[in-house]
C-alpha cells in the first residue's frame, strides 16, 4: 500500500502485509483516553509496552508536540506512514527526518487559537489593571482604613504583537478598541489593520505591552533576549503565550527584580512544569501553568482530528492540518513567527 498522499518525490515506506493487524505507537499516556476509539482498527502501543527492535505493525505514531521523535525512533517502525500529533506545535518531531522518509506528520495548529487568544488577552487585563492584586486588597481588609492607588489605564497603553496569525491576529482584534495603538512585527509583511514596525527591536522600542504569539521553532529559540526585555522598559508588560524557550528566563527575572521591566505574565516557561523556586521571589509577574489552550472544547476537537487522520491514513482520504517542511527554505522562511504554518 503506497501512502495516501503519493511519494512525492520522497522515499516510499514498505507495504504492510495483509493479514498483520496495523498498530499505531502512542508515546504519551495522556492520550490514552483520545485513541482509545482506536482500538478495532488498530493495535495501540502504549509507553513500557514497545518490543524490542523493529515493528512492523506500526504505521502511526501519536504523540504530544514536545515527545520527541527522532529519526532513530521512525527507523525502529519500517512502515510508519504517519506522525499525528493534538498540539498545535511539533516541536520534538525531527520534521526533516519525516519528509526525507515520506511520513506525514499532521497537528492541531489553529484548533486552539480562539483560546489561547482569550487566554493572552486575558493575562495582559489582569496583569495591567492590577485584577488579583485589587482582590486581595478588599480580602485583606485594607480598604476599611485606605483606598487603593490610581492604576495605569490600558487606554495609554500601545500593544506590539510579535507574530500575527491566528492566535496574535485576535488578540490584536480584542485589545485594538481597549488601548491606543497596535502594531506588530514578523518575517513578512501582510495585509493587516494595524501597521508592521521593521523590527522585532523596533516594536519592543515602541510598544508599552509586547505580546509573543509567534510560531515556535528553533529559529525563534531566545528571540526575547535582554536587549528586547530591556526595550519594553520599567512601564511596560510582556505577555508570553508561545513558547519558554523562545524568551531569556534568566534575564527576564532579572529584569523583573531589579524593575527594569515593568512587569510580566506567563503561560509557558524554559522548563514545564517550572520550579517554583525560581520564580517564588520574582515581583510583579503572574504565572499561569501552560494552560491558554487547555479546554474541553480544544481537547475534544483535536482528539478528533487525530482520530479523523488515522482513519483517513487506512482509507487513503486526505490528511488534514498537515506540517509539510519544505526542504529549500530554511525555518525562519517557512514563518516561524507568524503564528499559522504556511502563512505569509
Amino acid at each position: 500500500m503506497c501512502s495516501p498522499w503519493g511519494t512525492g518525490g520522497r522515499t516510499e515506506r514498505a507495504v504492510m502485509p495483509e493479514h498483520q493487524r496495523p498498530a499505531i505507537a502512542v508515546m504519551n499516556t495522556l492520550l490514552t483516553e483520545m485513541v482509545a476509539p482506536l482500538a478495532e482498527a488498530f493495535d495501540l502501543r502504549f509507553p513500557g509496552c514497545e518490543t524490542q527492535g523493529q515493528d512492523e505493525a506500526v504505521i502511526a505514531i501519536v504523540g504530544v508536540g514536545t515527545d520527541r521523535i527522532s529519526a532513530a525512533l521512525m527507523d525502529r517502525y519500517p512502515r510508519l506512514r504517519l506522525i499525528a500529533s493534538p498540539s498545535a506545535g511539533v516541536d520534538g518531531v525531527d520534521l526533516a527526518a519525516a519528509s526525507a522518509r515520506g511520513i506525514g506528520v499532521t497537528s492541531g495548529a489553529g484548533i486552539n487559537a480562539p483560546d489561547v487568544a482569550a487566554h493572552a488577552v486575558g493575562l495582559a487585563l489582569a496583569a495591567r489593571t492590577g485584577l488579583f492584586a485589587g482582590d486581595a486588597f478588599v480580602r485583606s481588609g485594607a480598604w476599611q482604613t485606605s483606598r487603593p492607588q490610581p492604576r495605569r489605564s490600558i487606554a495609554a497603553d500601545k500593544v506590539g504583537i510579535v507574530g500575527l496569525g491566528a492566535i496574535g491576529g485576535r488578540v490584536a482584534a480584542s485589545l485594538a478598541p481597549l488601548c491606543e495603538a497596535v502594531a506588530w512585527f514578523g518575517p513578512r509583511a501582510k495585509d493587516a489593520p494595524w501597521p508592521r514596525k521593521p523590527s522585532l527591536r523596533y516594536l519592543a522600542v515602541w510598544a508599552d505591552i509586547l505580546v509573543l504569539c509567534a510560531r515556535g521553532g528553533a529559529d525563534t529559540r531566545g528571540m526575547i533576549g535582554a536587549d528586547e526585555i530591556a526595550a519594553i522598559g520599567p512601564d511596560g508588560l510582556f505577555v508570553n503565550v508561545a513558547r519558554g524557550y523562545m524568551v531569556d528566563e534568566q534575564a527576564l527575572r532579572a529584569a523583573l527584580m531589579t524593575g527594569a521591566l515593568g512587569g510580566a505574565a506567563l503561560d509557558v516557561f524554559e522548563r514545564e512544569p517550572c520550579p517554583p523556586d525560581l520564580w517564588q521571589d520574582v515581583p510583579n509577574c503572574m504565572l499561569s501553568p501552560h494552560r491558554g489552550g487547555s479546554t474541553s472544547r480544544t481537547a475534544e476537537l483535536a482528539g478528533e482530528l487525530v482520530r479523523a487522520n488515522l482513519r483517513a491514513l487506512l482509507s487513503g482520504a486526505p490528511l488534514r492540518n498537515q506540517v509539510m517542511p519544505d526542504p529549500a527554505k530554511s525555518t525562519s522562511e517557512r514563518c516561524v513567527a507568524c503564528g499559522t504554518s504556511g502563512e505569509p
